[in-house]
């Protein structure tokens, strides 16, 4: 398969270009990057801390629409099955997690589930640690929603900022800690995410993949262990809102250290950034699901990329 470069925005008037072109950027962000190794130190004291169960939040307006919770939290363990896998995930026979991970899904709403409860004496040891997690969760919303008033001046009639403000409640920043003790290389298979807008901030170990929008090329300058950008695609979202004039872009996460002695936890910082979708671009997307067919050759182990 054919390698692309991932496009660099020096602004975010060049970003919302890019991503209206092509789907992705990358975007010179000097301040996010560099809060993530603290963070990533935290968040795996945290996941072996016996206490972390304390920041699950069961709230069922907190879930996720495969039931499982989506602010607070989240365990996984290799083998373990997948409440609602996707249509290719099942026709493949991938219904079981390939990779142990802990997951933490943060807004600001979840300090209050969590405050005034057992979590709290957990939230005071590692105060710093929550703190920068809404510095970054909150600049992840700002960066979008200025992306989202260029696409209203450069794609008008779609309303996009109306939309983020509409949706917000759900947009959160999400924490990864893989253990990296499965089987195969692909720690994330190849999938597009749900949300409007995806931030990648940082990861402290390459791998991340992306495919175009005609999935003829793999951006091989996804090197996300960068320390002076962010990378930026969109999701789900925008296909339904635009009627399939903006297209999510599928990507996935293969180890490179895959096969060698001592694999070592992969860390990931990501923003995801909502918009609201009406019923009838609901009713358009199903009836055009079959536009979402994730090609074979964009397979999840057949990609070799060089980051």
């Amino acid at each position: 398969m054919l390698t692309t470069a991932l496009p660099t925005a020096l602004n975010l008037d060049q970003a919302a270009g890019n991503l209206l072109e092509l789907g992705y950027t990358r975007l010179i962000c000097p301040s996010l990057p560099p809060r993530f190794p603290k963070l990533v130190v935290e968040f795996a004291e945290i996941s072996e801390d016996g206490r972390r169960k304390l920041l699950v939040i069961p709230h069922l307006r907190e879930q996720h629409a495969d039931g499982t919770n989506d602010l607070g939290f989240r365990e996984v363990r290799r083998g373990n099955i997948k409440k609602n896998p996707r249509t290719d995930e099942i026709a493949e026979g991938r219904t079981k997690y390939d990779e142990t991970k802990f997951v933490l899904h943060f807004n600001a709403r979840a300090l209050g589930y969590w405050s005034g409860h057992d979590a709290e004496e957990l939230l005071r040891e590692h105060e710093q640690f929550f703190f920068e997690l809404s510095l970054v969760q909150s600049e992840s919303m700002l960066i979008g929603y200025e992306i989202a008033e260029r696409f209203d001046h450069l794609l008008p009639g779609y309303g996009f900022v109306k939309r983020m403000h509409e949706a917000e409640y759900l947009a959160r920043l999400r924490l990864l800690r893989y253990l990296c003790d499965g089987v195969e290389p692909s720690i994330a298979q190849r999938h597009r995410d749900q949300c409007f807008l995806t931030i990648h901030i940082r990861s402290d170990r390459p791998g991340l993949w992306l495919a175009n929008k005609d999935h003829t090329q793999i951006i091989e300058d996804a090197q996300e262990t960068r320390e002076d950008s962010v990378l930026i695609f969109l999701g789900r979202k925008a296909w339904e809102i635009t009627n399939g004039k903006l297209d999510g872009i599928i990507h996935g996460v293969l180890d490179p250290t895959f096969g060698e002695a001592g694999r070592t936890p992969r860390h990931t910082a990501v923003s995801f950034l909502h918009a609201t979708v009406r019923d009838e671009e609901q009713g358009w997307g199903t009836n055009n699901i079959h536009q979402l067919v994730i090609p074979q050759h964009v397979s999840d182990y057949g990609l070799r990329i060089t980051a």
